[in-house]
């Protein structure tokens, strides 16, 4: 039940776990001596499947080096530096957080963390100027004098993409293949055949057309869409063929040759000419390819292998997998992560036997992404977990010969194609614009840096505690800042700050000595609260515990008088709106307090125009669902329900006011006209795509009023004053808010520890992502330094009203207000929503063997029957 409830929440609240192409998390910068103090211990060991490298000689005396990697891949790299460890006892390898030492600024990723570490794994090959300012060491040395590195045992072309120069300046970690994706089924319906290596580009352009399927002169589904980036500059290439048969590098980019032209010509064809491909130009606000593939209109689509994307294309099709169409040879069709060694690195040698041990490792939880290695696939077993396709693809792709490419080129390319497809510029002189600009990379004259000796902390010494701190919070450099602010008032505690991939409560609690997790009622759950250490006789028994935390916000960790949780911090939907609009209609701004009559009156008032010009009133930004459940509750729609009842079953319907609390919401869009008509199982299928398009209308500033949270960004800035209000109440108190708390494992090593930790955060105003907890913030210049005056009311409001009971909504209700949006009366749509309901509540007051979860979807089953 409680991971159907962070489902929902995760409508809201989404918590991106990178996808490296699409996002880049926004962090401050980190100074290198911190990541020092953020000393992380070896956990469990390694399993014995992976295949081990020959063993090779240490030196006599005891050597620590510094290796960062990403939070999220932490616990894997502590498994292996302790395996690692093993064959090589002189070497301890410290793990380090990639993401406090670059402080999220990955422009400068790579510089920053060969100043601060000895090695590192880094999500792309280095760029021409960072290898040449001198932050980097040459591995070409060790790779050659090291008999047992076997370089000839990578698939062909990879470790070309870490050199040049006759310099090897990156390992291969992990690789992702460009892959052709198709739906089996458009090609079944079409009767053509499933896409073959080696097959030819005339097959492809053939397909691409064959497979468009249009209606009524409006295209229902591409033949081809293109994800924007490295994939379309992989098949123009593919297509150019460039280079000499037999060639296996190129000296110098080849952007501004006619057969690149002829290339992207063919390429831009598919979409302005043919219409097999989409055309970015005709793209409405916020739209993307991306967004194509994910409503099931592509037959086929270009993208990097992950697990991410087969998860989500397997979902969506019939899913088939083929290698692009190729010509004399392929020209760099993957993608990878290396791991690379800094050159101010006082340990060299022992730096190169970690990161020649890595290769031979199989990393992280994306299995489907065959490894870099012969030898690691085979010791794996890579092959037999695949089926045949994708057996047969992928090593199509990675045994066939390869051109190595100039650094910068797949960019420069991918940049210009971008610029020719959305703004329709000339081929020839963007090309040559971008050929001018990659070149100037290569030949950039840049001094060399003269390293820095990196300094790698000794390991603590034994009388200290350390303990491990899961959080889900973003970003999550300043819980490192945090971390090292307080061992540095505690130099006894070492914290290390992690965000495991298992999102689960359950899993937190019992692998973290203590958390902040989500507050939605699970503590009236015996199971789940012997996971967690009761809080109560440590607060009775401190002295200095603070007193000034707002009491609804207490009352949300307390179960039967004992707390099982402290506030961290509160996030509240808001009423934000659009200042200039309302200046312009002389319409008075919503004040703290303000009614259900008042927010109608004012988006009466703010909507106005037909079409595209049109200015809505009112709109929910990221999701309608919430907005519908409490606007219903605030007009009576709900029976009261408490804690236990909003966790085990759907918010209780009250018969004598749902209906005309339901019509007092669905009339903002169909008589009124103040709100955009929408379903919110839309929202669930395509709620990314349906939330960048209304923010599209908020920045064109067609809406006056919209709903959202406060830590949410969902683009630019916006180009008007914005105003912040809270929800009208009317009918009850605030529930629709997300608030987190910190706890201590039932399971931690050094309860007293993490106990110090957490009254240390619930101090730090730099911790909160939303309202204030304590009253005493209000005095403290970091908080109100970050709070405007209208969101300070906003907060101060809300927490006076606040009501511990989490939000509930009702999944039978949300089915009539998509089926009245349909054109279904609101009496019939309603009556259905009533009746199952009255079943569902029911079946659940009848006594039963099951467990309470079981219970709960054994009766939902029933009623949908």
């Amino acid at each position: 039940m409680v991971a159907d409830i962070i489902l929902g929440i995760s409508m809201g609240w989404s918590i991106e776990f990178t996808a490296r192409r699409r996002c880049m998390i926004q962090l401050s910068k980190l100074s290198r001596g911190l990541v020092i103090l953020v000393v992380i211990f070896i956990f469990v060991g390694l399993t014995a499947c992976r295949e081990q490298p020959p063993e090779v000689s240490v030196t006599p005396h005891q050597v620590i080096i510094a290796f960062a990697c990403r939070d999220h891949e932490r616990t894997y790299y502590e498994q292996l530096a302790e395996a690692f460890h093993k064959t090589h006892p002189s070497i301890t390898v410290q793990i380090v957080s990639s993401d406090a030492v670059t402080g999220g600024d990955w422009d400068n990723g790579l510089r920053k963390l060969a100043a601060a570490t000895d090695t590192f794994a880094f999500w792309r090959a280095p760029e021409p100027e960072e290898f040449r300012q001198g932050f980097l060491h040459d591995l070409q040395p060790f790779i050659e004098t090291d008999e047992n590195f076997q370089p000839d045992d990578f698939y062909p072309g990879l470790l070309e993409l870490f050199r040049w120069g006759g310099n090897t300046w990156g390992l291969p970690a992990q690789i992702q293949p460009i892959l052709v994706f198709y739906d089996k089924a458009a090609f079944d319906a079409a009767g053509l055949p499933y896409p073959q290596p080696g097959w030819t580009f005339e097959a492809f352009e053939a397909a691409a057309r064959d497979l468009t399927v249009r209606q009524g002169g409006e295209i229902t589904r591409y033949g081809l869409v293109v994800i924007p980036g490295d994939a379309a500059a992989a098949l123009v290439l593919a297509r150019a063929k460039g280079w000499a048969e037999g060639e296996t590098a190129l000296p110098t980019p080849i952007l501004d040759s006619q057969t690149v032209a002829d290339a992207a010509h063919w390429f831009v064809n598919l979409a302005h000419v043919q219409g097999a491909m989409p055309d970015p130009s005709q793209f409405e606000k916020g739209q993307t390819p991306f967004d194509l593939v994910r409503d099931g209109k592509a037959a086929m689509w270009i993208d990097h292998l992950s697990a991410d994307n087969l998860a989500t294309y397997r979902n969506l099709y019939d899913l088939g997998i083929a290698p692009l169409p190729e010509g004399t040879a392929i020209p760099e069709w993957v993608w990878a992560s290396g791991y690379m060694m800094s050159a101010s690195t006082t340990q060299p040698q022992a730096s190169w036997q970690w990161l020649s041990f890595l290769t031979h490792q199989h990393v992280g939880k994306e299995k489907e992404l065959p490894p870099a290695r012969r030898t690691v696939a085979a010791a794996i077993g890579y092959w037999d977990e695949l089926n045949e396709e994708q057996a047969v693809a992928y090593r199509y792709i990675l045994e066939s010969p390869k051109v190595s490419l100039p650094p910068g080129m797949v960019e420069g390319l991918a940049e210009a194609l971008d610029a020719v497809l959305k703004e329709k510029q000339s081929v020839e002189e963007t090309l040559a614009e971008a050929q001018e600009r990659v070149i100037t990379a290569l030949n950039i004259s840049v001094a060399q840096a003269t390293p820095q000796p990196v300094t790698t902390a000794e390991p603590p010494e034994t009388t200290e505690v350390s303990i491990t701190y899961c959080t889900i919070a973003y970003p999550l450099y300043r819980y490192h800042e945090l971390a090292a602010a307080f061992h540095e008032l505690h130099p006894e505690i070492t914290v290390s700050v992690v965000r495991p991939e298992d999102f689960s409560f359950e899993y937190r609690a019992e692998a973290c000595d203590c958390l902040d997790y989500f507050i939605i009622g699970q503590f009236h759950r015996s199971e789940e609260r012997e996971l967690l250490l009761n809080l109560q006789p440590l607060v009775d028994a401190d002295p200095v515990f603070p007193d000034d935390f707002y009491p609804g916000l207490l009352d949300t960790c307390r179960w039967e008088d004992e707390l099982w949780a402290l506030p961290a911090y509160v996030d509240f939907k808001v009423v934000f709106y659009n200042k200039d609009l309302f200046d312009k209609a002389d319409v008075a701004y919503p004040q703290p307090g303000w009614n259900l009559d008042d927010f109608l009156e004012k988006a009466v008032l703010l909507t106005g125009g037909e079409g595209r010009d049109k200015v809505y009133g009112y709109m929910p930004l990221l999701s309608g669902m919430y907005d519908f459940d409490f606007f219903v509750e605030q007009k009576g729609g709900y029976e009261k329900y408490g804690e236990v009842e909003a966790i085990t079953g759907l918010a209780p319907l009250d018969a004598s006011a749902v209906v005309n609390a339901v019509r007092w919401y669905t009339d903002l869009a169909l008589v009124y006209g103040v709100m955009p008509r929408f379903r919110i199982a839309d929202e669930f299928s395509r709620g990314r795509e349906i939330t960048e398009r209304r923010y599209g209308l908020i920045a064109d500033g067609r809406v006056a009023m919209w709903t959202d949270y406060p830590i949410h960004t969902h683009g630019p800035p916006l180009g008007f004053q914005v105003g912040m209000a809270p929800l009208p109440l009317e009918h009850g108190p605030m529930r629709l808010h997300r608030i987190v708390g910190y706890m201590i494992s039932a399971h931690a090593s050094h309860p007293e520890a993490c106990w110090e930790w957490l009254k240390f955060l619930i101090g730090q105003p730099e911790a909160l992502r939303g309202a204030l907890t304590r009253q005493s913030f209000l005095e403290k210049p970091q908080f109100l330094e970050q709070v405007e005056g209208d969101a300070l009311a906003t907060y101060l409001f809300n927490l006076e009203h606040i009501d511990p009971v989490p939000w509930r909504g009702n999944t039978w209700l949300h089915q009539a207000f998509d089926a009245i949006m349909d054109g279904t009366s609101v009496e019939e749509a309603v009556g259905e929503a009533l009746s199952k309901d009255s079943a569902f509540h029911a079946c659940l007051d009848r006594s039963s063997e099951l467990q309470e979860e079981e219970h709960i979807r054994a009766c939902r089953e029933e009623v949908e029957q």
